[in-house]
């Protein structure tokens, strides 16, 4: 088995996406954060990228970056809606989903996956009320409609 492939996870994505689409607010864009060379993006299958930035997804744009740091996830946010204080990351990284963006401002959700990089392992935040973990991405789209409660 490749740990590199999970089955599964890209029609899981696209679910969430829709979910979370379907219940935000008209001003709260969808975005997809995706660290990576902005070559290789270049060099994906036209409809490979239809997929990703898929509009019945509600998706406002799909970013690729090649380091996920504080700094990344300040310009993201300011580029896109109204700043870090309403925004939510969630990813299976806890050092390049999670942690910066709960340092820029945002809310930090982890939802773990039971193959991570070494390199992308790190401790969870200790009494930091921006963070939760799910146990499945499924979980988002409810969590997020309580938090805007």
């Amino acid at each position: 088995d490749d740990p590199t492939i999970v089955p599964g996870a890209f029609e899981a994505f696209c679910w969430a996406d829709t979910q979370v689409a379907q219940r935000r607010r008209p001003n709260q864009p969808l975005i997809r954060l995706m660290d990576g060379q902005k070559s290789l993006w270049d060099e994906l299958d036209p409809i490979v990228r239809r997929m990703l930035v898929n509009p019945l997804q509600g998706l406002a744009a799909v970013e690729i970056v090649s380091e996920k740091e504080r700094s990344t996830y300040d310009r993201i946010f300011a580029r896109h809606g109204t700043g870090a204080a309403e925004a939510v990351m969630a990813g299976n990284s806890m050092k390049s989903d999670v942690l910066p963006a709960i340092a820029a401002g945002a809310f930090g959700v982890h939802i773990p996956y039971h193959v991570t990089w070494a390199h992308e392992l790190a401790d969870a935040p200790v009494n930091e009320p921006r963070y939760v973990s799910l146990s499945r991405i499924g979980e988002l789209p409810d969590w997020i409609a309580a938090i805007e409660a």
